[in-house]
Order: C-alpha cells, then sequence, then structure tokens
C-alpha cells in the first residue's frame, strides 16, 4: 500500500506504546536521564502535526462512538477535579497519567491510516509485553506466597491484566503471521504470557484468560477450528506444567469465594465490602463522583471505616480492586454510564459480522474481553493499555468495508504517501 512505510510517526507511536504501556523505560534504570517517555511523546505529537492528512482523519475518527465517549470521559474526570476530596492529588493524576492515555490514544487514531498500519501497532504491543514479561520472569524471584512481588511500576496483578489484552494478539500472529518464523515468535510470545499470568498469582488474570480462551474458542473466526482446539489444548497444558501446587491452591478459592477473606465474615478490608462503599460514593455524589484518583482518599476519609480513627483506630486508605468501581466512585454516576459505554461500543465496533467485517476484530473483541473481566477485580480504570486497544477498536472499525443495505460494500479507507483522502 503506498504510504506504508515505516515513517517518524508511526516510529514515534510505536515508542509510545513501548514507554507509555510496557513502560520498558523502567526496565533500564540509565534510561531514565534521556526521558524516553516525554521524548517519544513530543516527537509523536510533532510528527502527526506536520504530518499531511492529520486533520481530516483526525475529524473522521473522532466521529466514531468510542473516540467521543473517551473524550467524554476525560472532559468528566477533569470537571471532577475542582471538587475532589483531594483537587491536587486529582490534578496531578490527571495530569500524569489519564492525559497521558488520551495523548496516547489521538496519536495511534491517526498514525492508524490502513491495514498494515493496524497490524504494525498490535505486533509492538506483543513485541513489548514479550521483553517486558521475559524481563520481569529472569529478573524478579517468587516471593513466599508464590507470586512476583516488589516489581517495577505495575505490580503483579497489573501485569497479569496486560498480559490478558495482549495475548489474543500474540495468538492472532501465531496463526496468521505471513512467514514462520514470525508465527514462531509470536507463538514463544504467548508462552511467555502464559508463564507471566501463572507467576503473577493474579485470580483476576485467570479468570481473564479463561475468558479470552472461551471466546478465541468460539469466536475466533481468524483461526480455523482445528488450530483454536489445539491451543486451548496446548494452553492448559502448559498451565499445568508452568503453574506451582502453591499457585492452584490459590485458584481453588475461586470455586469457594464465600470463604476467601473478600467476602467471609464482611471483612472491613475485603472487595465486598469496599466495593459497597464505592456504590455508596457514587450514589452519593452522582454527577461528578469524589474526584479522579480520589478513591482512597473517601476510603479514609467519608467510609464507616474512617471512623475509627477518631477512636485511635486504623483505617486502611483502599484502592477499589474494581475499575468499574473505580470509575463509579471517582467520576459518579455519569462516569460510570460513560465507560460501560466506552467498552461496549468498542467491542461492537470490531464483533460485525459478513462483508463489513473488520480487520483484526476477533483479537481486538478478545483483549477487550481480557480487560473487562480482569480489570474487575483491579483499579485500572483509567489504564493506558485500555487506551491504546480502544484506538486499535476505532481504527479497525473504521477500515472495515462499510456494509451497504443491498448486500454490497465499500472499500476501506486508504492513505496515499502525500495525500490522504477518503473513499466510499
Amino acid at each position: 500500500m503506498p504510504g506504508s512505510r515505516w515513517d517518524l510517526t508511526r516510529v514515534a507511536a510505536a515508542a509510545m506504546i513501548l514507554t507509555h504501556v510496557w513502560r520498558l523505560q523502567d526496565l533500564v534504570a540509565a534510561s531514565a536521564a534521556l526521558r524516553p517517555l516525554l521524548l517519544a511523546t513530543a516527537v509523536a505529537i510533532g510528527a502527526v502535526l506536520l504530518r499531511p492528512g492529520t486533520g481530516p482523519l483526525l475529524a473522521q475518527r473522532l466521529r466514531h462512538p468510542t473516540a467521543q465517549l473517551a473524550l467524554a470521559l476525560l472532559a468528566v474526570a477533569t470537571l471532577s477535579v475542582p471538587g475532589s476530596l483531594y483537587p491536587g492529588l486529582s490534578f496531578d493524576f490527571l495530569l500524569k497519567n489519564h492525559l497521558a492515555s488520551i495523548i496516547l490514544f489521538l496519536i495511534l487514531l491517526v498514525g492508524i491510516r490502513g491495514t498494515e498500519d493496524l497490524t504494525r501497532f498490535a505486533a509492538v504491543l506483543v513485541a513489548g509485553g514479550a521483553i517486558y514479561t521475559a524481563t520481569i520472569l529472569t529478573r524478579y524471584d517468587l516471593g513466599p506466597d508464590g507470586r512476583l512481588g516488589n516489581l517495577v511500576y505495575y505490580d503483579a496483578n497489573d501485569m497479569g491484566l496486560l498480559l490478558d489484552c495482549t495475548l489474543p494478539f500474540a495468538l492472532y500472529f501465531a496463526a496468521r503471521a505471513r512467514s514462520l518464523h514470525w508465527r514462531i515468535a509470536a507463538g514463544c510470545a504467548a508462552v511467555l504470557f502464559l508463564a507471566g499470568i501463572v507467576r503473577s498469582g493474579s485470580r483476576g488474570a485467570f479468570l481473564g484468560l479463561i475468558a479470552v480462551g472461551i471466546y478465541t474458542l468460539i469466536r475466533g473466526s481468524h483461526i480455523p477450528l482445528r488450530w483454536r482446539i489445539t491451543s486451548v489444548v496446548t494452553a492448559s497444558f502448559l498451565l499445568v506444567v508452568l503453574a506451582s501446587d502453591q499457585y492452584w491452591h490459590m485458584m481453588q478459592t475461586l470455586l469457594n469465594p464465600k470463604a476467601d477473606y473478600n467476602w467471609a465474615g464482611a471483612s472491613s478490608g475485603g472487595r465486598m465490602e469496599v466495593w459497597k462503599r464505592g456504590v455508596g460514593y457514587m450514589l452519593h455524589h452522582p454527577v461528578l463522583g469524589v474526584g479522579l484518583a480520589a478513591f482512597p482518599v473517601a476510603e479514609g476519609t467519608l467510609s464507616s471505616v474512617a471512623q475509627r480513627q477518631s477512636y485511635g483506630g486504623g483505617a486502611k486508605w483502599s484502592a477499589a480492586h474494581s475499575s468499574y468501581v473505580q470509575v463509579g466512585g471517582e467520576l459518579g454516576v455519569t462516569g460510570a454510564i460513560i465507560f460501560l459505554a466506552l467498552l461496549w461500543t468498542a467491542f461492537r465496533g470490531v464483533t460485525r459480522r459478513g462483508p463489513s467485517t473488520p480487520p483484526l476484530g476477533p483479537p481486538i473483541a478478545a483483549s477487550l474481553i481480557g480487560y473487562a473481566v480482569s480489570g474487575a477485580f483491579l483499579s485500572q480504570g483509567y489504564a493506558t493499555i485500555l487506551y491504546a486497544v480502544l484506538a486499535l477498536a476505532v481504527g479497525a472499525a473504521q477500515l472495515a468495508p462499510r456494509a451497504l443495505p443491498w448486500g454490497r460494500a465499500t472499500p476501506p479507507m486508504r492513505s496515499g504517501a502525500r495525500r490522504f483522502r477518503f473513499q466510499g
């Protein structure tokens, strides 16, 4: 396709995936002086602004409901700052975290000008995950609880979520890559991701893995059925080989959730009680919530548990332990509705069938499912990887041929080396 070579915009966008999503710079202490995250962002913004056709393409991308909802959530998050329980904390998170995810989202939106770009960025996501996982598995040992601990930036649970979201793309390339050596490389990455999920010891990641596997088996039309069955059997075998008895003991608690500390005895620090309090924050602050990133502050100041401090007792300023509860508590009913609609429109947009099937639709949908399930047990409502996958979803949906009422389809949008033009 004309103009599909690796230019500065594509290279900078790929660098943003590696620095924003996978935080590879944190694995090399010496890189801190170079400020790779800011450097990649600045170069990407500059390259996008100078690239011909950026304005019309961005306008087209922003017509997609998912893109509009992402910006709407940013608006609600921004409006929540002045009335936050801790405005300084909310503003800091908005500037350094959430806004950075939105910039990555927009850069990828205008960086995806054809199916080849979509494939490239998905491949970069897999490559970054493979480098990150290989480094973590070789550098860090399991703790007494049988899980990885003391990691850089992400903890073990967060790593499990990232791997759940990236595994579908590794499986896609293992089945569909053009050359054998790329298929083998993608297959090795998938094995690394399975090992990383096991070493994380995360029950949420385990449930996310099951959800990804079931969806890929049932709806993974991009992979022949025999290979889907073989992949599931192979993955199950690898789980048995890679996982220790301690790991399976942790996973067995999922079969009896009421016996777990998160449920049993209505423990104030258990997830069930935290979630109940989080719903309460959302209902008592329905418009803008308690403020972006201020859920732990609400736990330490507003909750019934916080009253113990008046009597000399301690109160844990707990995280939400659920992306849905986190967004609802921090951004209110307004934010919760937008967040759910954001996930649904992205998923719906890449699951169309027939002549308008989006490119890479099944692995993107499986990635969103991995996030939706594992994210239900983690405070990752504004996760950078979510916005990277959302950008892929918007790009895929708009690159798909548009089905006409009489069953024909228009050609997908293409780009030229010097000039961008919409077709159909």
